[in-house]
């Protein structure tokens, strides 16, 4: 929401922050508080069937929000619809570049609901909208991240088809760095991979293809 091999597995952050990439490119956010928050299903490896802490989330995402407001970027807010848990995610709403918005396809049925909901929320706030009847899958902020206004990190694998950068590539005078993601377990490219600032990035290249790697070494040389 955006030298690449460097990471730091052991540092600890006490309060949440955001990182100077996102900062630095965010005015405002869309947020989506846990109201109706559960696990009914499993889409990735990571769902089980645990309880979810209802009040514990709703702490978190208020001190998230709060993260957020004290860097200067508005938060603004959508009411969670009852029968979409996932849609608390909502950076896999779409690709937001300045006044555009390319629309996510879920891959998977229990999410399909959420994009009715976006499009009328990106529509209400005069968005332009590509990718409304594309047939691609995307998912989004989850695998597609800036990391500044120039470069994006085009993730593909589980969730996202890589021939949809085709379009995403008319968004504007953009630098697309492919990223192939081969570990089911790191679903969407937000998950193994995040922006610090301009030049700095953390990630875990196991996620990764090996043509990737080489890849992201190379765009980070370029930096």
């Amino acid at each position: 929401m955006s030298a690449i091999d460097q990471i730091n597995s052991n540092e600890t952050i006490s309060q949440p922050k955001m990182s100077r990439a996102s900062a630095h490119l965010l005015k405002r956010v869309l947020m989506v508080p846990p109201n109706h928050f559960t696990v009914e299903y499993s889409i990735n490896p990571w769902m089980t069937n645990e309880k979810v802490d209802k009040e514990k989330a709703m702490q978190q995402w208020t001190e998230l929000k709060k993260a957020i407001e004290n860097e200067g970027v508005e938060v603004l807010t959508m009411e969670q619809q009852p029968n979409l848990p996932d849609q608390v995610f909502v950076c896999n709403s779409g690709l937001v570049f300045k006044d555009k918005v390319y629309l996510s396809r879920f891959r998977h049925k229990e999410r399909t609901g959420e994009q009715e909901h976006y499009l009328k929320w990106f529509k209400a706030n005069r968005y332009q909208t590509i990718g409304e009847h594309y047939e691609k899958f995307f998912e989004g902020g989850g695998d597609a991240v800036f990391s500044d206004d120039k470069t994006l990190w085009a993730g593909f694998g589980p969730r996202t088809d890589k021939s949809v950068y085709d379009l995403i590539k008319k968004l504007g005078d953009v630098e697309i760095v492919i990223c192939e993601l081969t570990d089911p377990k790191f679903y969407h490219l937000d998950t193994c991979f995040a922006p610090v600032d301009e030049t700095t990035a953390l990630w875990y290249p196991p996620a990764f293809s090996e043509a990737t790697k080489m890849e992201v070494r190379l765009a980070s040389s370029r930096k």
